[in-house]
């Protein structure tokens, strides 16, 4: 994918890493490593070995974003969600880890955000019993993607961002 995006492109000015996997909660002692890994693979390798591969397309570029989303599970762990906040968790910590060893290239970002809750198919999965229209629909969220994608952004990197606190 990288090696053609750079073939018809040159450079890639920004990517978001928005795919997420989860079955249902359920206590750790039930989670099998069968069900362990395709939840760390999805919701961790995967952004991670993206955003390694197209790495040169976004050095390339005058103003690059990477944008992660991470989920309040991750972000504040709590019982039940075992492998999927694990998974978050570690998206904050690479979003850290990645901002601190690309200060040396001032025109290229990463960021994570935080959705909270809205109105999405894993959130009505997940919480079954909660009145939907209660929630923010996921449009609400664009004009903080937007301003962390785009040249508003620049000088904002390794944040992690609660979409319900900003």
């Amino acid at each position: 994918m990288a090696a053609s995006i750079g073939g018809q492109l040159g450079r890639l000015d920004g990517i978001l890493h928005n795919a997420s996997k989860l079955d249902r909660p359920q206590p750790l002692e039930d989670q099998t490593l069968e069900q362990w890994l395709p939840l760390l693979r999805v919701n961790l390798a995967a952004p991670f070995a993206l955003t390694r591969a197209c790495l040169p397309l976004l050095k390339a570029s005058p103003d690059a974003s990477i944008l992660m989303t991470s989920e309040t599970h991750g972000h504040t762990p709590t019982a039940f969600w075992g492998g999927f906040a694990v998974a978050k968790s570690g998206v904050e910590t690479l979003v850290k880890i990645w901002a601190q060893e690309l200060e040396v290239y001032p025109t290229l970002r990463i960021n994570a955000v935080v959705p909270g809750p809205v109105q999405s198919p894993q959130r009505i999965r997940t919480y079954p019993g909660e009145r939907k229209d209660s929630l923010p629909k996921p449009e609400t969220l664009m004009p903080l993607y937007l301003y962390l994608m785009g040249p508003d952004g620049h000088g904002t990197s390794g944040q992690i961002i609660e979409a319900n606190r900003s």
